[in-house]
């Protein structure tokens, strides 16, 4: 079954500051906490975060994916609980996989749910076991890559092909670039400065292109780079 929408979980920049902090508080510095946000106080020039302790902290987060949010958001809006909505319970495994790209802001998102959930109801049960691309179902404004599994655990899986993507780099290096004027003048200070970088990434990443499938169901990896 598709998992629920994990945009909703998704947590700021202070929240992953928290528990960056919690986390350090159970490894070794029992006492540390926030002491000050430096952002609320300073009304004239951009700042950093936080400050704790002897840290001077900077919380950036990065898709692994340009758009990755936004773009798992109009997914999940799309397709989250299409399984569960269904008149039965499906006795065989349906992978369903689209484009990553497919969904996009101007369709009838709507009419796309219900074009899913009528061509489950009416056509799966009488695919051949196997992997077939479906074009021209009614609502569905783009081709659904299928592949049914008789002898898989049951239940049907939405999901998206990896993009082809390699930006990740050049994209940190200029938000580095873009935040690194904030923490020069902590060192000054003789504090330790912390850039956070929590990239949110994608799951279910499979090699051949036939069966990859991309559902955002991960939640951020946190980097902490001291200088």
């Amino acid at each position: 079954m598709l998992r629920p929408d994990p945009i909703d979980c998704l947590m700021n920049d202070r929240d992953l500051i928290g528990a960056f902090i919690a986390y350090l508080r159970e490894h070794g510095i029992p006492d540390l906490k926030v002491d000050y946000w430096p952002e609320d106080e300073n009304r004239n020039s951009p700042d950093i975060e936080a400050v704790a302790g002897n840290m001077a902290i900077e919380c950036t987060s990065i898709d692994t994916i340009p758009n990755l949010r936004r773009d798992s958001e109009w997914f999940f809006q799309v397709f989250s609980n299409v399984a569960q909505e269904l008149p039965f319970r499906v006795t065989f495994r349906l992978n369903i996989t689209i484009d990553y790209g497919a969904v996009r802001k101007g369709q009838d998102w709507a009419a796309i749910r219900e074009g899913i959930k009528n061509w489950i109801i009416k056509e799966a049960r009488n695919l051949l076991e196997g992997h077939q691309i479906i074009i021209g179902v009614p609502n569905i404004p783009f081709r659904i890559d299928v592949r049914k599994l008789n002898r898989r655990r049951p239940g049907v899986i939405v999901g998206r092909f990896a993009p082809e993507d390699d930006s990740l780099a050049c994209r940190i290096r200029k938000l580095f670039d873009a935040k690194v004027n904030k923490l020069i003048k902590y060192q000054k200070t003789r504090l330790t400065t912390f850039p956070l970088w929590p990239t949110w990434s994608v799951t279910g990443v499979q090699p051949s292109s036939q069966a990859g499938l991309v559902v955002p169901t991960a939640p951020p990896r946190t980097r902490a780079i001291s200088r």
